[in-house]
């Protein structure tokens, strides 16, 4: 890739939700996702595009996912620009090491995938950096760096600012799933101070996947090196049941498939697997026993797209299969 007077346009992840990131924002609708052609003989989406990238450390990397496979596995090509150091890395995410995980990661630099995302029922805020629209002096929205708050996958959040953050009246709010609701607006940088002032009158409700419900108001934030978020944080409904819902370890493979295909259960303990309708009819129900391999003959169904759930006594696996 020759860069010279190349101008770049910057493309970021949504502020709004996880899914849409960067490498999709230019998708224009099926079959163009954004950085592949979706192929509908082999279910397969191709890469069409190169993205250019640059780390932490200011270092440029040109990146093409070449291919994901109807299996979900993604086959992603990284060099530095130019063509140098050139290497091709495969992530499957239904591999047994990131099960219950929302992301699988990828050192640029070191050119290797790595398994330090934490599981997904672990976690519920994120106190991070990302690129936002920040209204200037003069009305405009720049994209900017901002310190700030996001939701896990899942949750809900609530603002509410009419009274005073010490009520946990939580009547008449709006609930949302914008990953940014929290965001970093309930600070403001003061000029003749030279330091944040916190909006003292906001109050946050934030909805956990299993019910609970937290309240969150901020007292200070010091920007900088020292990075400081105050807060107050107060559960005021515990979850509906004191198991939270986990992803099973489980294979399913071929998908899409003829009607035949095999999930394997890699788990400790017996599954009920069961072939559901997109209007949650039933079709079929197996027990599976631990750590053992079941073949489904579903060749009698009409073709289309199905979901099948895995179920233990405090697990749950949803995933969409395609019966040709």
């Amino acid at each position: 890739m020759d860069t010279a007077g190349f101008a770049f346009e910057n493309i970021y992840n949504s502020s709004e939700s996880w899914e849409n990131g960067a490498f999709v924002r230019l998708a224009s609708g099926h079959p163009d996702y954004g950085w592949g052609i979706y192929n509908m003989g082999t279910h397969n989406v191709a890469g069409n595009r190169i993205f250019i990238l640059k780390d932490r450390n200011e270092v440029y990397h040109q990146v093409v996912i070449e291919n994901m496979s109807a299996a979900g596995v993604y086959t992603i090509k990284t060099a530095d620009i130019g063509g140098g150091n050139t290497v091709t890395l495969d992530i499957n995410k239904k591999d047994a090491a990131f099960a219950g995980k929302n992301f699988v990661h990828l050192d640029l630099a070191a050119q290797k995938v790595l398994n330090n995302e934490p599981l997904r029922k672990d976690w519920d805020l994120l106190f991070t950096k990302y690129i936002d629209l920040v209204p200037t002096r003069n009305g405009d929205l720049l994209p900017y760096l901002v310190s700030g708050v996001k939701i896990n996958k899942g949750y809900q959040v609530a603002e509410r600012s009419d009274l005073p953050t010490a009520s946990n009246d939580t009547n008449n709010l709006d609930w949302n799933t914008d990953i940014t609701e929290i965001g970093s607006d309930w600070k403001s940088f003061d000029f003749a101070t030279y330091s944040y002032l916190v909006t003292d009158s906001l109050a946050y409700f934030v909805k956990g996947d299993g019910g609970a419900v937290w309240k969150i108001n901020f007292t200070n934030y010091i920007g900088g090196a020292t990075g400081g978020y105050y807060f107050n944080v107060e559960q005021l409904r515990t979850s509906a049941s004191d198991n939270r819902v986990q992803d099973l370890v489980t294979r399913v493979y071929p998908n899409p498939s003829n009607g035949r295909f095999t999930v394997e259960n890699k788990e400790n303990d017996t599954v009920e697997v069961s072939l559901i309708t997109l209007t949650g009819k039933v079709l079929e129900s197996y027990n599976l026993t631990p750590n053992s391999a079941l073949t489904i003959d579903a060749t009698s169904v009409v073709s289309g797209m199905y979901v099948l759930s895995i179920r233990s006594d405090d697990k749950v696996s949803t995933q969409r299969i395609v019966i040709k």
